[in-house]
C-alpha cells in the first residue's frame, strides 16, 4: 500500500506539472505550490527532514505580492524549489492532497485565515501585522504557527522617532486600537529612550480631529501604528492633514503614508520581505512543527521619507542612510 501511495502521489505531480500552462481566471488567493526534488543531492536531502511537501498560497496578485514572490523564489535553494505552479483561486488546492509532511506558507492576512480554517497542516504566515497573527493564532490554540510580520519591532518605531527629533520629550501615537502586549512593549522603548507616550486609540473622523487638538499642545510628534486594524484611509487623510495644520510632524509605517503626508516611515519591502521568508521557511523545514518559534519582526528595513513636507514644517531632515544608522545604533544600544 506504501509503494502504490508513493507511485499515486508521482502521478499527480506529473499531472500537475503538465497542467502548469493552464489559463489564470477569476480573482482570489493565488496559490505557489512547491515540492521538494525527488532526486535531491543526498547531502541536501538530508537537511530537510521534517516536510517534503510545501504549499505557498498569496493572498492577491497585486505587485506587492508579486515582489514577495521574486524574493522569495530569489533565496529558495533548488533543493525545495523543485517545481512551481499558480492558481488564482485557492478552492484549485486539493486539501485531501495535504498529509502530516505538508506545509503550508501562507503570504497575508486572508490567505492565513484561510489555511488555519480549511487545513490542518503546520502554517507559517507572512506578511501579516503582528497584532492580526496574535490574534489568530489565540483563536487556534492547537495549531502549529510561526510567522514573519510586515509591521516593525515597537521599539524600531520609538529609535525613529529619538532619530529625527533628538530633543523631543513627548510623542503621541495614534491607531484604530492597541492591545496591551504592545503597548507594554512601546512604554519600555519609550522610557530606554526618554520618550513619554500619549496614545490615542481613535475610531471616527471627529475623534481624530479632537485627539490632535489635544496634542498639539502637549507632543512633539506623532506615530501612526496598523493597530488590531488597519485605519481607514479617510481617517489617515484626516490625521495627516489635521496634523499638518497644527504643525505636528507625524511618522508613519509604510511608504504610502509618506507620500500621502507623513514625515517619515519606517517598513519593509515586499521583497525583502520574500527574502527573509525563504530564510525562515528553511529554518522551519529543519525542525519538528511542535518546535516552531512564534511570530517575529522582520530584520530588514528601510526608510522613507518626505523632504518637501520637511521644508515646509520647517525640521531638518537627515538622510534616509543617515536616519536608517542612528536606527541601528539605537537598536544596537538597548539590545539586551
Amino acid at each position: 500500500m506504501k509503494n502504490l501511495r508513493n507511485k499515486n502521489r508521482n502521478t499527480a505531480q506529473v499531472a500537475r506539472r503538465n497542467t502548469f500552462q493552464r489559463p489564470l481566471r477569476g480573482a482570489g488567493i493565488l496559490v505557489l505550490c512547491l515540492a521538494f526534488q525527488a532526486a535531491a543531492t543526498t547531502g541536501n536531502a538530508n537537511e530537510y527532514s521534517s516536510f517534503s511537501d510545501v504549499r505557498i498560497v498569496l493572498s492577491d496578485q497585486t505587485t506587492p505580492y508579486m515582489d514577495f514572490r521574486h524574493g522569495f523564489e530569489s533565496r529558495l535553494p533548488e533543493t525545495v524549489k523543485a517545481f512551481s505552479q499558480f492558481y488564482l483561486d485557492k478552492d484549485a488546492i486539493d486539501t485531501d492532497s495535504l498529509d502530516e509532511e505538508s506545509l503550508i506558507l501562507s503570504v497575508g492576512t486572508s490567505a492565513t485565515r484561510w489555511a488555519l480554517e480549511n487545513t490542518s497542516q503546520a502554517v507559517m504566515a507572512s506578511m501579516i501585522p503582528s497584532q492580526t497573527f496574535h490574534r489568530l493564532k489565540a483563536a487556534h490554540p492547537d495549531r502549529h504557527l510561526s510567522g514573519l510580520f510586515i509591521d516593525q519591532a515597537p521599539e524600531r518605531h520609538i529609535a525613529l522617532a529619538r532619530s529625527l527629533f533628538p530633543e523631543a520629550k513627548d510623542l503621541a501615537i495614534f491607531s484604530s486600537g492597541f492591545d496591551e502586549d504592545l503597548k507594554e512593549s512601546l512604554g519600555q522603548a519609550a522610557e530606554s529612550m526618554g520618550l513619554t507616550l500619549h496614545f490615542n486609540s481613535v475610531q471616527t473622523r471627529t475623534e481624530i480631529i479632537r485627539a490632535v487638538r489635544v496634542m498639539r499642545n502637549s507632543a512633539d510628534a506623532l506615530l501612526v501604528l496598523p493597530g488590531s486594524e488597519i485605519m481607514p484611509a479617510p481617517n489617515l487623510r484626516a490625521l495627516l492633514l489635521h496634523s499638518f495644520r497644527e504643525n505636528l510632524p507625524v511618522l508613519g509605517y509604510s511608504s504610502g503614508l509618506v507620500s500621502a503626508g507623513s514625515v517619515a516611515a519606517i517598513h519593509s519591502l515586499p521583497r525583502a520581505l520574500g527574502e527573509e521568508s525563504a530564510v525562515h521557511l528553511q529554518r522551519l523545514l529543519k525542525m519538528k512543527a511542535s518546535d516552531w518559534p512564534s511570530g517575529q519582526h522582520p530584520s530588514d528595513f528601510q526608510i522613507s521619507s518626505n523632504r518637501e513636507l520637511a521644508r515646509s514644517l520647517r525640521l531638518p531632515l537627515p538622510s534616509d542612510t543617515t536616519l536608517r544608522q542612528r536606527v541601528q545604533d539605537l537598536e544596537t544600544h538597548d539590545a539586551p
